[in-house]
């Protein structure tokens, strides 16, 4: 068992250090300097045998400097720490439900956290994984139109860690500190939905000869910009003028062009955009007369007929956006002719 007096000792030569081997050296010079005297000789208790060395642990601190330790782990600082990490290439085609992940960790124990987007367009959401609550999922579908006649387009946006909890306020001030946003982008391509004719508005299955009727028709094309609207073609098909019942198959008239009597005006020249999902109105002027009268009524076989009262007419409209078309869409009209426009009979050509 070691003594007081020589822990003390210990103690004393411990806290000296560097100092108190400076000592002992001075000590063995000064034995050299002596001579050939034997300093020894007045100390008959002393022996040749040498006295054993004390053992001793010196205390040790450590000092902590750039690194904090948390539950036995040292954890690395600034952005190691902190992770947001979004997908690679987030890009959303108009029109298509895109989904991707986002991982996000802070790599300190006893800590909850949220991930936010800032900057995020209408519709898209941000959610945690039910699966990884490290991992959360953007998705979107992007609307028509969001692309203009560029063929991308980049939207920003901002990733921030939020609503951070711990059971250490120095965890939380370390967060706070290093707490820096991502920025990234959502690129939206343009996509060009199929367009579809939706409707013929205004015009009544039978008008006046000579009447004027002005009629609409709204074409849906998605993926448009509202200033570049999509082409509506006007159809006539000849080959198929006799108009036919679907069930029966027997002739139910015979259908003149009536691309003829269809203008469309000056002032309404164009198309009107009227409403977010890709809809333009177009207006036409339905004219019931031609400057040289009536074309020539047809019996139901495709024979004239010159006591004709009424004559039928058919359009189609078809819309254009891009290389795609729509199905046509064909409206069937009756004229009802007047006295007057109805064709001479034989017998009132002879007189």
């Amino acid at each position: 068992m070691i003594s007081d007096k020589v822990l003390k000792k210990q103690t004393l030569f411990s806290k000296w250090g560097p100092f108190s081997k400076a000592a002992t050296l001075s000590v063995a010079f000064f034995w050299i300097g002596c001579g050939g005297s034997n300093p020894t000789k007045d100390y008959g208790n002393l022996t040749d045998k040498a006295v054993p060395a004390q053992n001793f642990t010196p205390e040790v601190k450590y000092v902590e400097v750039t690194k904090t330790v948390y539950g036995g782990t040292t954890d690395m600082v600034g952005s190691d720490v902190l992770v947001i990490r979004p997908q690679t290439g987030m890009f959303f085609a108009e029109g298509v439900l895109a989904t991707y992940s986002i991982y996000a960790n802070i790599l300190l124990s006893n800590v909850t956290f949220d991930l936010i987007a800032e900057g995020l367009p209408a519709g898209a959401k941000l959610e945690r994984s039910t699966s990884n609550p490290k991992t959360w999922v953007l998705s979107w579908t992007a609307p028509y139109g969001t692309v203009n006649k560029e063929t991308t387009k980049e939207l920003p946006i901002v990733l921030r860690i939020a609503n951070i909890k711990a059971d250490k306020q120095d965890k939380l001030d370390l967060i706070n500190k290093i707490n820096t946003p991502v920025s990234t982008s959502l690129m939206v391509l343009r996509k060009l939905g199929q367009p579809v004719v939706l409707k013929v508005s205004g015009l009544s299955e039978t008008v006046e000869e000579g009447s004027e009727t002005t009629f609409t028709v709204d074409v849906k094309a998605a993926g448009r910009s509202p200033e570049n609207p999509p082409r509506l073609i006007l159809n006539f098909d000849r080959n198929g003028a006799i108009n036919t019942d679907p069930k029966t198959g027997q002739s139910i008239s015979y259908e003149e062009n009536g691309l003829r009597y269809i203008m469309m005006k000056p002032e309404d020249k164009g198309a009107t955009y009227i409403n977010s999902e890709g809809v333009w109105r177009y207006k036409f002027t339905f004219i019931a007369k031609e400057a040289g009268g009536i074309g020539p009524r047809h019996k139901k076989d495709g024979s004239i007929d010159t006591n004709a009262t009424e004559m039928y007419v058919r359009f189609t409209f078809v819309a254009a956006s891009g290389e795609l078309e729509s199905e046509p869409l064909t409206t069937h009209l009756k004229i009802k002719l007047t006295d007057s426009a109805a064709p001479a009979s034989a017998s009132e050509k002879k007189k």
